[in-house]
Parts: C-alpha cells; structure tokens; sequence
C-alpha cells in the first residue's frame, strides 16, 4: 500500500512539472486562436482530478488508477487545468445575465407592487378617515341644529304663554265686563218697572173715575219702547239674576 502511495505522488509531481510546459507551449485564448473546426479531429480527453491522499490511519480497499499522459488541452490563463469552451461560458453568462435580469425585474415588481398595495391601502384609510370625520361633523351639527331649535322653541313657548295669558286675562275682563253690564241692564229695568208700579197706584188711588182712561194713557206713557222691551226680553231674566245675585 505504501509503494502504491508513492507511486501516485510520483505521478502527481510528474503533471504538476508537465503543466507549465503545456502552458508556454499554448498560446492564448483570446489571441488567434484557432477555429474549433480544426480541432475537431483531435480527441479532447479531460484530465483526471487528482486524488486525494488518504492519511496513514485510512485504509481503502479500491484500487488506485494510475495516471496516464494525455493529450494537451487548453487552459486558462489564470489558472492551471482544464480550459471552458468559449460558447459554452457565453452561454453560461447569457444564462446567468438573463437570470441575473428576471430577479431584478422580479423585485422591482414586487416592490411596485407592494408600493402600489400601500398607495391603495393609504387611499382608502384616507377616504374612512374623511367619511368618519364628515359623518363626525355632520352629527355635531345636527346636535347643533336640535339644541338651537329647541332653545327657539322654548323661547315660542314662552312667547306663546304670554300672548295666552294676555287673551285670557281680557277674556276675564269681557266677562266680567259683560256681567256687570248685564247687571246694570237688570238693576234699570226692575228700577222701571217698580217706577211704573208705584206711578199706576198713585194715579188709582188720586183719581178713580178715571182709571180706566188715565191708568191706559199713563201706561202708554211710561212704557219702555218696543225696540228696547225686544231686548230686554230676549235676555235670560233667570240666568242674570242669578248671576247678578
């Protein structure tokens, strides 16, 4: 097994030596270099990655390959090893360049997006924040509206009171009025009538032969007139001398 790991150290220090003569021997990449029609005949074998050593305490049952010389391939400039054809890192570049370009227009999106989310969200918290505050202001005023009518009606009430008290204090006085009128009116007819009486029996008494002429005449004399009787005897004599009682 030891001889074996020599061999393979060996072996590794050969290709190490071996790579930088194929690195002066190769020209560079970017300068001339040859189309890949023309290597086409020639068979590209890739080299095989070397091997680790394993430790002294490792044992492997597998057996070690041997390394072969190879044909010399193209390496970068960079570094030692194998060479990446230029079309196929083109095209991992395309690759990473279009994918480099989707995740860029993805956050941009999603940034629009969310921008756009938040522009909507502010909108519509400003419009129930404007309809809660016009709705706020509405109900004040009408709080306002209601504790000014209700302060002017109570001001109506009161006029209305007034004005009520005023026509009930006249009506009394029209009443009262009326009834000392209606009594005035009683207290001068029973004072004609018992002017009347008293006058008829002086005139029988002074004169008989003449009551039947004279007592007429002095009647027709003393007489209240038709239009002042139709008066006096369409009001209720019983309801006024209660009243005047």
């Amino acid at each position: 097994m030891q001889e074996d790991q020599s061999q393979m150290q060996e072996d590794q220090l050969q290709v190490h030596e071996d790579q930088p003569q194929m690195q002066e021997d190769q020209p560079p990449i970017n300068e001339d270099q040859p189309p890949m029609a023309a290597q086409a005949n020639d068979p590209i074998i890739a080299p095989h990655s070397p091997q680790l050593q394993p430790s002294s305490s490792m044992n492997f049952d597998t057996e070690i390959p041997s390394f072969s010389p190879q044909h010399p391939v193209h390496a970068s400039s960079s570094f030692s090893g194998p060479s990446v054809p230029p079309e196929l890192f083109t095209f991992l570049n395309d690759k990473f360049d279009t994918l480099n370009n989707s995740i860029q227009t993805m956050s941009s999106n999603f940034e629009l997006r969310i921008q756009r989310l938040e522009n909507t969200l502010s909108a519509k918290f400003i419009k129930k924040k404007t309809a809660s505050d016009y709705a706020a202001q509405r109900f004040n005023r009408l709080i306002g509206t209601m504790a000014d009518a209700s302060v002017e009606l109570k001001e109506h009430q009161q006029k209305l009171e007034i004005v009520l008290q005023g026509i009930l204090a006249n009506s009394q006085a029209d009443v009262f009025n009326t009834k000392q009128t209606l009594y005035e009116i009683n207290n001068i007819r029973l004072s004609f009538a018992h002017m009347e009486q008293t006058f008829s029996a002086k005139v029988v008494s002074t004169q008989p032969s003449l009551v039947s002429t004279q007592w007429f005449k002095t009647k027709a004399e003393m007489s209240t007139p038709n239009e002042i009787r139709s008066t006096l005897e369409s009001l209720p004599r019983k309801a006024i001398l209660l009243s005047g009682s």
